[in-house]
This record gives C-alpha cells, structure tokens and sequence, in this order.
C-alpha cells in the first residue's frame, strides 16, 4: 500500500449504527474491535469487518479462525456419516443445545456443512435500504477447519482465489445500500438462499439470505462489513456498531434477541 491509500485509511470515519444481521447466540472473530484492518489488509472494503459463528447453547466455546478458505475434497475425507450434524435436525434447524464442530489437528480433515449450526441461518436487513447486487449461483465447499485443509487453503486455494478476484473471495454475497454513501455487505451466502434481488426495497429484520459456506471461508460463517462504494474492489472500510451489542470482540458471545421476542418481553 502506497503513502496515499495509507493517509486515506490513518483517519477513522466514524461508526454507523446499525442493526445486527443476526438473531441467536453467535460469537466474533476476526473482529474489528481487535485490530484494524480485523482481516489483515485494507483491500475489499474489509478494514472493519467482522466474521461471526453461531454458537448454541451448550457449546464449549470457539475454536480457531473461521475466515478464510476453499473449495474441493474428496468423500474419503469427510466425518462419518449417518446421524444429522451436530448443532442441526434432521429437517435443517438449529438444534437448542447443538455443538459448532472444533477445529481438527488432523482428523476429519473437512466436515459437511450440516455439522455446523450457523448454516442455513436466516440473515437479516441491517437497516431499510435498497438492493444493489445480489448473487447465490456459487456452491457451499466442505469445511476447512483441520490443519491439513487449513493448510490447504493458505498454500493453494487463497492465492488462486485472490488471484480470481473479489467475487471468489467473497462467493455468494449481497450489498444493500443503506444511504449517504454507505454499503452493507454479507458474504459466503448459502446458495440458492436469496431472497431479494437487485432493485428491491428491504426493511430492517426482513430476511435477505442464509448463512453458507461459499468463497473463502473455513466453515459456516457471517462476514459483515460496512464500506463506501458498491464494489468491494474499490471500497474503502466503514466502522459499524450493532445496535444493542456494539462491536464484539474475537471470542466473546453474544445473543441477538428476534424482534418479535422484544416485544412480547415488554408487554409483559
């Protein structure tokens, strides 16, 4: 990065307060209110983005990075099969009480999607805004949450997706336009999982998408970032804040109460 683009990024704009794009129990990584730029480069608009995992009830707390990563593996690699994946019921939801997998030295080197709670996760509008892009054609990979797919990713599949672009970087994403020059965008969508498309209006809380494991990405997992163009090849970082909870730190928990619940708690 050349003086230039570094005085661009040496003054902190401020935060826009928005909701989260979540509701459960998740907990951060990766997390801007640890280091900036949270995923060790300015580049895509990233500077103060976030990644967040779910973690139901019961789980014995987060395991390592969950960022980055690829796309490939064999069945002779994955967990056995047979009862649904931990965290999940046999019919997609999240089980109360369901275990995120840890992350593997080296055996299973990769894991089935449906062994993570965080996929299928509905997403929501951070605020009322507008669509401007919108995309879920891309397949959800295995996980790559071992060493030895770990090291796959940092070796081989990252550098080939970087060299791809923002598009294989980010896999199924969407960008809504929040106003006054402000984007939110999600990525490593489920495919298939949209339910907006460009041009459409969306209110804060509606859902837009679901969690999946597209792109560069370990495992299941939420990557949110705020930034000040529509392109995320072009932008620059913008610093958020979740209404209610801030900005979570790398391994803190975190419980988004549905709107609905809200407001049957304070009827009571």
């Amino acid at each position: 990065m050349g003086r230039g683009a570094r005085a661009r990024h040496a003054v902190r704009p401020p935060a826009v307060e928005v909701a989260a794009p979540v509701t459960g129990r998740w907990s951060a990584l990766n997390s801007p209110a640890d280091k900036v730029p949270s995923h060790g480069t300015y580049g895509y608009g990233q500077a103060y983005a976030i990644d967040i995992v779910a973690e139901p009830e019961g789980e014995s707390g987060p395991g390592p990075e969950a960022a980055t990563a690829g796309e490939a593996g064999a069945e002779a690699w994955l967990a056995p099969e047979g009862e649904p994946g931990p965290g999940r019921a046999s019919g997609g939801g999240v089980v109360p009480g369901g275990a995120r997998p840890s992350f593997a030295a080296l055996w299973p080197v990769v894991r089935r999607n449906r062994d993570f709670p965080a996929f299928g996760a509905p997403l929501l509008a951070v605020a009322d805004a507008t669509v401007v892009h919108a995309e879920d054609r891309q397949r959800d990979h295995l996980s790559r949450n071992s060493l030895p797919a770990l090291l796959y990713l940092l070796m081989i599949e990252g550098f080939v997706r970087e060299m791809l672009g923002a598009r294989r970087i980010t896999g199924n994403h969407l960008v809504l336009d929040l106003g006054n020059g402000t984007y939110a965008l999600y990525a490593h969508l489920r495919r298939g999982s949209l339910t907006v498309g460009a041009g459409d209006r969306v209110k804060a809380g509606q859902v837009v998408a679901q969690c999946g494991n597209s792109g560069n990405s370990t495992e299941p997992h939420v990557h949110f970032q705020l930034m000040d163009h529509v392109d995320p090849g072009v932008a620059r970082g913008i610093p958020f804040r979740w209404r209610g909870i801030g900005v979570p730190a790398g391994g803190e928990y975190f419980t988004v109460v549905p709107p609905a619940e809200k407001v049957d708690a304070g009827a009571e």
